[in-house]
Formats: C-alpha cells, structure tokens, sequence
C-alpha cells in the first residue's frame, strides 16, 4: 500500500465516513472561520489606523515637531517666522488639535477641530458646501458628525471648551468633510490657527527636494538659536531642539506609535480564536476515538493482508488531513460574508471589496494549513491506538486488557488535578492579599490571580473529563423509576471519556459566560459606587447669570422626565467676618429635606444650625464660621467638615431655614441639584439634556450622571464584544454536544434495538438519548455556574485593584444567570433531538441482523 493507492484509500475512507466527520468538519471550519475573521480584522484596523495617523501629515513634504521629554516645545509661531525666509519652502502652516464639544438642537458630540491649512497642505476632502474663512466665526464637519448633530450647510453651534475653559463659541456650518469612520468626529474651525501646537507642515516647491528642504529648515532653526516666550518673556525655547522630518519619515513615525494598541486588541481576539479552536480539538478526538474504534475489524483486515502499523498510521493520518482541509475551505467560506459585514458595518473598511481585500493569501493558506494541523493532532491518540490493533485479536474479537493502564492513569489524573487546585488557590490567595500593597500597582498580583483562576478552571475540567460516569450512574438510581431516563443516564456511564469530554467542553462555555456577566456586573456597580462617591448628585445644572432663574425656570426643570427629586440652590456672596480669609466666600443655602433626596452619599447631609465646608476649606477643623451678608447680616454657624473634596475650599453650605427670611427670598436661585430615576439610559439621559438646554441655552449641566452612563455604555459595549466573541465558542459547544450524542447513538445501535426488541416505544428511546444530553448539560451548568461567579468575581476585583484600588461590590446578575440556565438547557434538549430522532427510527429487527 504506497503512494497513490494510500491516498485513494483514504479518500474512500473519508467519503464513506462523511456523517459521522460532518460536525467535524463544521467545529473544525467555524475556528478556522474565526481565525481569518480576527486575521482580517486585524489587518483592516491597522490599515484603519495608518491612515488616520499618517492622514495629518500626507501632504507635508517636511514636518517641524517636537519632543516634550526632551524639554519645552516652541510656538509654531516662532518656527513660521524662521521658516518662512528659507528657500524652496512652498506653503507653512501651524497645525494643531482641539477637543471642542459642540451642540446643535439638543444634541450634543465631541468633536476635534482644526485650522483652515493652505490649498497644499490641505488633508480633509471637501464633499458639500465651502471651506470656513480663516479668522471667521465659520466650520466644516464630517458629513457623520453632522448627521448625528442633526446638521447640515447652514446650522449654527455652539463650541464649548471642556478642556481649556474658553468661553462658548457660535459658529456657522459652511462645508461638510468626507467621514473618516475612526474616532471622534473632525471638523475645520475658521477660529482655529493652529498657534497653540507645536507642529509645522511645510510643503516644498520641489517635492523631490523634501530631504534637501528638511536639513536647509533644521540648519536655519540651529542658526535661529534661542527665542523669547511672547506672553513670558523670561521664558525662552531653544529652536535648534525642534525635529526635522521628510514627511514620508514623519507619516513611518506616525504610524509606528499608533499601530501597538492595534496589535494588542488584535492579541486579545486571537485568545478567543484559540479558545474556539481548542474545544474543536476536543471534538476531533472525541469523534476519531469513536470512528477508528467503530472501524477495528477494517484495520484489522488491513493489517492481515500484510499492512504494517506504520502503514495503517500513514493511512489514518492522510484521513485526518483530507478532513482538516475540507474544514479550512469550508471555514474560508464561512469566514467571507462575515469579514464583508464586521468591517463595512464597523466603519473599518468602505465597502465589501476592500473588506474582502483583508483576507490576504497569507491568511487563507495559514487558515488551512491551521485546519490540517488540529485534525491531525487532535487524532494522533486515537491513530497510535488503532494502528496498535492486533489482527488476531480482531478476528478473535477481543479488545485486550486495559484495567491496570486506565487504573494508573486515572490515579495520575486525581494527582494532577489535586496538585492544579493546591497550585490554584495558593495564587489567587497571593494575589487576593497583595493587591493594593505593590509599588508597581499590582500587576503581578493581578497576573497571579488570573493564573490562579485558570490553573482552577483546568483543574474543574480534568475532574470533568473523569466524573461523568460517576454522574450517570447517581442520575440512574435517582431516575430509577423512570426507565427512559434511568437508561439514558446510564448511557452518560458507558460513554466514558466520550461523555466527560463533551461535559468539559460545555463547562468551559459556560464558566466564560458566567464570568462574564458577573464580572461586567460587578465591575458596573463599583465603578458606578465609586462615581457615587466622588459625585453624589446625578445631574447639577447651573447659571452664571446674577439674576439666576425664575420661579416658572425652576419649575421647569423640576418636571423634565426622568427627575424624581430636585434640590434648588440659592447663591450669595459673602465675605469672611472672622478674617480667616480675605476672598470672597461662596454661600449656598438648601433645604436639608430636599438636599437629602438628590444625594446618594448620606455623609454629605446639610443640617439646620451648622454650615458644612470642604476639607481643604480655610475653616476646616475650626469650631465656627462668621460670614457677613451682602446685607450687612452675620451670620454665626458652627463647622461641619466634609472627609472629601467636593465643595471647593471657597465654598460653604448651610441651610436655607438658617438665612434671615429676606435674605433667602431674594437670594438668586443659581443652581438646581437633581435626582433622576435609576437605571436612566444614555438615550433618555440625552433626551433630558436636550429638554434642560431648551429651557435655557446657556445653562451649564454637569453631575456624575453623566460619567455613569458613560461607564456603563462602555462596560455594555465590551459586554457586547465578549459575548459577541464567546458566541463562537458556544457554538462549537453545541455542535460538540450533537457530535458526541450521534457517536453515542451509532455506537449503541444495537443496545437501542433491543430496548425497542423487549417493549420500549419510539418516544422512550427518543428520551433515552435526550436524557443523555440534558443531564450532560445539567452537570456542566451548574459545575460551570458556581465556578464562573468565582472567576468573575476575582477578574473584577483584580482589574479593579489595578485601576486604582476601588473596592469590589460583588454583583450576581440573578436575571441574566437564569437566562443562561434555561438556554443551556434549550439548547441541550434542541441539539439532543437530532440524534434522539435517528435513534427513535431504528427498526429492532434491523439493528439486530446487522452482526
């Protein structure tokens, strides 16, 4: 048996065998599906991210820079002066960024602005309307952002300065840019002149002269030596120290420091490829167990009819080749649609063509050879035992003694896991006691954790691999009246390893669920306690008007939807009559009843008859305060002092029953504290800032709830990602599930024949075989349950330390938990039907004739 005879048997073989290679096939192409996916994706986002970070500079044939670690940067003005008298430069703008954000009709994004640049150096691409005037109160934006502004050529909005703390702009839309798809929204400001930056972009009037160009403006900038700060004269700035680029080596530079966090986000995806691809190899050894045991009389033959072992090795192996590379086609063809849909809906790529242009050769040929790989390793076990086979004991039907072996291995398996849990809970003790006391920020204590919490989880798997005979045999007595259910869990004894390695396999999907939902929510209720914390008032709208708001103002704000208690704020200025402090003092006066409604920090409480101050405030720790009243009262208080930081150290707070009855009456109502219903989304969050701002444009609105909402988008925005990513692996589960079942059903053929022989109905053995997959998932689920709340717990409490030290709030998410209980088991009985109806259709008389 050589060459081409070996190949065509093989073929023969697989051909004949398809059924029982059809879900391994399909587990073997989703993971390699997965892999092209995250491979293009990969590829799409750094080629996403070069562009947009080497876009700025495209049009520059010299780029002026400078290092910040190396010392203070120039003004680009100083550097455009020197600039401007050196021979062949062409056109040279300063070129700068600024956050701004902007609101037009209610709505509000953050948008990064920047100055009107010459024709030359121009790097946005006008699609509709004009380009702002330089020094006019004009804009371009991206057609996207100014859809999501509600927008177009003509608007007028209002620039706010979060950053810097410039006063509002209104500016007119005069032009819409094309829409880069990546980051927050650009726009070109006519307001904006770059000054601020410290980046130049020339371009020369002889492109090919670019390097020329480049040590001509470095040389004229050494000569240029020191100039002086013009708003700080007794600062000055070396123009010699500034970085001289061609701008092709600027756009390489640009590209190199953008391109790393792509690439980690690229390595985490590829976790769970490879987590995907694991739980097929389980697949592929489960079946090639089955399928080379089903076929021992085959081998048999062969090796009577003069086959060596190394022959019939060869022979098994080309098999598993032949059915790896039909699963890597089939997973290129899978991994096609969903490259063209993730990355045009994404933003990553413009249309289907350029997204399929991410799927290069290299990727598809390592797909394959991916493919190859995992059937052939995966079945190495199986293919060393089957061509062991003894001819003799093949004729003589024997399958040999293996009592003592599987007795030894089962011992070393205990041993291990025994050793994995010691291992386990030994790391995540370090790391659990070490977080917080590291002067690194607790980064090995975060990794011991995590390694701790997986040596655990292998430990949990090995241990199900080896118990779920023991499972099937304490399910049958307990099912022992109900003979259906009592042979189907004995199915789960006799299946052996079969059974254990499917039952880790959906182990393992769900303690990666599990841990993820607890995780998200407990990392969603500690951040939003430390946020509680630091911000106690969900929303804090504020006037700068002396006259503060009216009455029917006031009222207005009360009722917007979604306000379930308000606080109003009266505001005087008052002068210290103590001398403690010579500045002017904030006063604001509330009613202690109200106050206690909006805050969700109960330390923080206003009580009549004391004025309460910050920590940093002058009067911190004094026994009382004096203030005099614009009115010529004083007013006399005793001193609370907060344990935090939130009024400011010019700020006191009393209650509005202990300012005489004149004064509160005329006092300006300056600010509203307000509590809104919990669990406010981000969409109704927006909707009551744009009915706020209809009642007065020029309010300011601020609070943590806000920063919350935004905490809790993004944690659903990874939730969403992770279960996104999970789902592949889930279905590799479920396809594990109704392979090992359909083994099972095949390999019992005869066993269901004669429960169908001595009385048993279609509908009995249909329950035999789909008692076999829920118990199965029973046991996985709650297994994978109580240990996914345990990783979830300590992944969140380990991140979290990391980040700061915030303390872990320990959330199970009741709801979402039982959801996944009762899909898991849906899911089980779904995919056990399939088998249990193919068993249900065996003829007794059948199945017994056919040995």
């Amino acid at each position: 048996m050589r060459g081409a005879g070996l190949t065509w048997l093989a073929w023969d073989n697989v051909r004949h065998s398809w059924r029982s290679q059809a879900a391994t096939a399909l587990a073997v192409g989703l993971s390699t599906a997965f892999v092209v996916v995250v491979l293009a994706l990969a590829g799409g986002l750094s080629r996403a991210v070069e562009d947009s970070s080497a876009r700025p500079l495209s049009t520059a044939d010299v780029v002026i820079g400078c290092d910040a670690q190396q010392g203070p940067c120039p003004p680009a003005g100083a550097l455009l002066k020197v600039v401007a008298d050196v021979p062949g430069v062409g056109a040279a703008a300063a070129d700068s960024l600024s956050y701004r954000r902007v609101r037009a009709d209610g709505n509000e994004v953050n948008v990064v602005f920047g100055p009107v640049l010459p024709e030359p150096l121009r790097y946005d691409r006008l699609t509709a309307g004009a380009w702002p005037v330089a020094g006019r109160a004009q804009v371009a934006l991206e057609a996207d952002t100014a859809q999501a502004l509600g927008a177009g050529v003509g608007t007028s909005l209002t620039l706010t300065d979060p950053v810097g703390g410039k006063a509002p702009q209104t500016l007119e839309v005069v032009g819409l840019l094309e829409s880069q798809g990546l980051g927050a929204g650009r726009g070109v400001s006519g307001l904006e002149d770059g000054a601020e930056g410290s980046t130049v972009l020339l371009s020369a009037q002889d492109p090919d002269q670019a390097p020329a160009l480049a040590r001509a403006v470095g040389d004229a900038l050494a000569a240029a030596g020191t100039v002086a700060d013009p708003q700080d004269p007794s600062r000055t700035y070396d123009l010699g120290a500034a970085q001289v680029l061609t701008g092709e080596q600027a756009r390489q530079d640009a590209v190199a420091r953008t391109t790393q966090n792509a690439d980690s986000s690229s390595q985490v995806l590829l976790v769970f490829a490879m987590i995907a691809v694991l739980l097929s190899v389980a697949i592929v050894s489960t079946t090639s167990q089955v399928t080379l045991r089903r076929r021992t009389r085959q081998t048999g033959l062969l090796r009577c009819t003069g086959a060596t072992t190394g022959q019939v090795r060869r022979l098994l192996v080309v098999e598993s080749a032949l059915v790896g590379l039909a699963s890597g086609v089939l997973g290129l063809l899978l991994s096609l649609p969903a490259v063209m849909v993730l990355l045009t809906t994404t933003g990553i790529c413009h249309d289907a063509g350029e997204a399929l242009g991410t799927v290069t050769p290299a990727s598809a040929a390592s797909a394959l050879v991916l493919a190859v790989v995992v059937c052939v390793l995966a079945s190495l076990r199986a293919v060393s035992a089957a061509a062991r086979t003894s001819p003799m004991a093949v004729l003589a039907g024997a399958g040999g003694a293996q009592g003592p072996r599987t007795r030894r291995r089962s011992l070393l398996t205990w041993g291990l896991t025994a050793l994995l849990v010691v291992l386990g809970a030994a790391l995540v003790a370090w790391g659990a006691a070490s977080h917080g006391q590291e002067a690194g920020g607790g980064a090995s204590s975060l990794l011991a954790t995590l390694a701790g919490g997986v040596a655990l989880l292998v430990a949990l798997v090995v241990a199900m691999t080896r118990a779920t005979p023991a499972t099937g045999t304490l399910v049958a007595r307990l099912l022992g009246r109900w003979e259906a259910g009592h042979q189907g869990a004995l199915g789960l004894r006799r299946s052996g390893g079969r059974a254990g390695a499917t039952g880790a396999m959906m182990l393992v999907g769900v303690v990666l669920v599990t841990a993820t939902l607890v995780g998200a929510a407990s990392m969603r209720a500690s951040v939003g306690a430390e946020i509680d914390r630091r911000r106690p008032v969900d929303v804090v709208v504020h006037t700068d008007a002396e006259a503060g708001w009216t009455a029917s103002q006031v009222s207005q704000i009360e009722s917007v939807a979604g306000v379930s208690a308000s606080a109003p704020m009266r505001c005087l200025r008052a002068t210290d009559a103590d001398g403690v402090t010579a500045s002017p003092v904030q006063l604001t006066a509330v009613d202690p009843g109200q106050w206690a409604g909006v805050t969700r920090r109960p330390t923080d409480q206003v009580g009549a008859g004391s004025a309460l101050v910050d920590a940093t405030s002058p009067w911190a720790g004094r026994s009382r305060l004096s203030l005099t009243l614009g009115s010529g009262t004083t007013l006399s208080l005793p001193v609370s002092t907060l344990a935090s930081r939130t009024l400011g150290a010019d700020q006191v707070r009393v209650a509005l029953s202990d300012l005489p009855v004149r004064v509160a009456q005329e006092a300006p109502t300056c600010a509203v504290w307000l509590r809104t219903v919990d669990g406010m989304s981000g969409g109704e969050f927006q909707r009551a800032q744009a009915a706020l701002l209809r009642i007065d444009p020029d309010m300011q609105v601020g609070g943590g709830l806000a920063e919350r909402v935004s905490a809790e988008k993004t944690l659903g925005q990874v939730l969403t990602a992770v279960m996104g990513l999970l789902a592949v692996s889930l279905l590799v589960c479920v396809v594990g599930l109704v392979n090992v079942l359909g083994l099972g059903v095949a390999e019992r053929r005869r066993e269901l024949a004669v429960l169908r022989a001595v009385g048993m109905s279609r509908s009995q053995v249909c329950g035999v075989v789909m008692t076999e997959g829920v118990v199965l998932a029973l046991t996985s689920l709650l297994l994978g349950l109580a240990a996914g709340t345990g990783l979830g717990t300590l992944g969140s409490h380990a991140v979290l330390a990391l980040a700061g030290g915030l303390g872990t709030q320990v959330t199970v998410p009741w709801g979402q938990v039982v959801l996944l209980a009762v899909a898991t088991l849906v899911v089980a009985a779904l995919a056990s039907a399939v088998p249990a109806a193919g068993a249900s259709r065996i003829s007794p008389v059948e199945a017994m004739a056919r040995e």
